[in-house]
């Protein structure tokens, strides 16, 4: 599970829909407790800051529309978010940033050097070879 520390439109459409996916596990994990997800590092750093999150779906559905997918209809369940949760943010810091550009250019590379696979499935492939 990850959201990304850069910009929605840095991310490839693979890795927006995947994030989008992943974020709504992360708010439902979030919003009610007791999942297993609730001991994961990008759940952890999120947690009381459910703003964040909602700001970044938002995010993610504009740069989808932008990019012209259709059909999105998970709302994000902003009536959930504590009043004191809605303007809280994610301290990002340049090493953040930076070390999300690097994995997503690997991924890429790795992406684009086998065909267009993911680098998931390239990673799997390769560490099951002899």
């Amino acid at each position: 599970m990850r959201i990304w520390f850069v910009s929605v439109t840095e991310l490839d459409d693979r890795h927006l829909l995947g994030e989008h996916l992943e974020l709504h596990v992360m708010a439902n994990e979030l919003i009610s407790p007791g999942g297993g997800w609730r001991n994961h590092p990008a759940v952890r750093l999120f947690r009381g800051k459910l703003g964040a999150l909602y700001r970044r779906h938002e995010a993610q559905v504009a740069e989808m529309q932008r990019r012209g997918f259709t059909g999105h209809k998970t709302p994000f369940p902003v009536e959930k978010i504590p009043p004191d949760q809605m303007d809280t943010e994610v301290d990002i810091t340049a090493e953040m940033l930076e070390k999300d550009r690097h994995d997503l250019a690997y991924r890429n590379r790795l992406s684009e050097d086998h065909g267009g696979l993911s680098w998931r499935k390239v990673t799997q492939k390769t560490s099951r070879q002899p």
